[in-house]
């Protein structure tokens, strides 16, 4: 494993590597390893000399081996050795360490060791850094491809939002351009932020009740909805219900199904479905007016699943089993 290794430097000497081992390293190595493979002991701790030795063997054996010294050596001698692995193993060895071990040795790093060890795990382990982020110094949070205060995260997070929400109502900027910045978001920012930056973008849209009567608005509820379409972990349905409506109420208003299924065409899957599945629920609406007219339009919808050129519709009809042709 010797792409981990390099200039770690433990007060002014560099990190040793298994081939240049001396005699008396050699023997605490075999001491170390009878210990654990032999006597099968657990809860290791390890002398002073010895730290720099076992964090060259987790660093240069082969994983296997790595992951059963790694395990059976006790929390004191973890923390001892936590900043070396940090630098030289990345985040692997983290996988094999005991989470409320991981924990205790997790806050014993000095606060630059806890931001590199983050960034490594956001994207190795995202399940470890859910664990460790909150134990972070100074609660840290992903913002911009580091890691910065929670303080000014939520600052950055304001930031953008106001940008996304100008970009949706920038009659110049296209639907691609969404895709870009929910890209950049994801990229910026962790999963609990990503969701706090979306969850204000909507509500401010929301807010705003812009109505879906002409080219431009219906632009703006198509960026709207493929960004959200490009984070699809990032915001439940429910959250996106008066979005939906909007969409399910200018779709009654036009004047026919070649309409419907021009507007609908043009959304993403993420949206068609739901808002398809509002109609249905319409026509058990106990108004009469209201039903017939949801169950009229699920048959035109049903009548004209072949029609060409209207893949994104096809598939959502095709893709609700109550409502696949028969």
């Amino acid at each position: 494993m010797s792409d981990f290794l390099g200039t770690y430097r433990r007060g002014e000497s560099k990190m040793i590597r298994l081939s240049d081992f001396t005699d008396e390293q050699t023997a605490i190595s075999k001491t170390i390893l009878e210990r654990i493979f032999v006597k099968l002991e657990r809860n290791v701790g390890l002398q002073p000399d010895a730290i720099d030795v076992v964090v060259a063997m987790i660093v240069e054996a082969e994983d296997s081996v790595s992951r059963l010294i790694t395990q059976a050596l006790g929390t004191p001698a973890l923390i001892q050795m936590a900043p070396a692995l940090v630098e030289l193993r990345s985040a692997v060895w983290v996988e094999w360490v005991d989470p409320e071990i991981l924990l205790e040795v997790f806050s014993g790093l000095r606060a630059p060791l806890q931001r590199k060890l983050l960034e490594d795990l956001y994207i190795h382990s995202p399940r470890l850094y859910h664990v460790l982020r909150h134990r972070s110094a100074g609660q840290m949070s992903r913002v911009g491809g580091t890691f910065v205060s929670k303080a000014k995260g939520a600052a950055m997070i304001e930031t953008r939002v106001e940008r996304l929400v100008t970009q949706i109502m920038d009659d110049t900027k296209s639907v691609s351009d969404m895709e870009v910045s929910a890209l950049v978001l994801r990229r910026d920012f962790d999963w609990d932020d990503v969701v706090r930056v979306v969850a204000e973008v909507v509500a401010e849209l929301v807010r705003m009740a812009i109505p879906l009567d002409c080219a431009t608005d219906f632009n703006k509820y198509l960026k709207l909805h493929w960004m959200l379409a490009y984070l699809p972990r990032a915001f439940p349905d429910e959250g996106r219900l008066p979005l939906l409506r909007t969409v399910r109420e200018a779709i009654y208003r036009m004047p026919d199904i070649q309409w419907v299924l021009k507007v609908l065409n043009q959304f993403p899957n993420d949206t068609i479905v739901p808002v398809i599945e509002l109609i249905r629920a319409d026509e058990l609406h106990p108004d009469l007016s209201k039903r017939n007219r949801a169950t009229k339009l699920m048959n035109d919808l049903r009548a004209s699943i072949d029609t060409a050129n209207f893949e994104n519709v096809r598939w959502a009809l095709e893709s609700m089993p109550a409502m696949t042709k028969e």
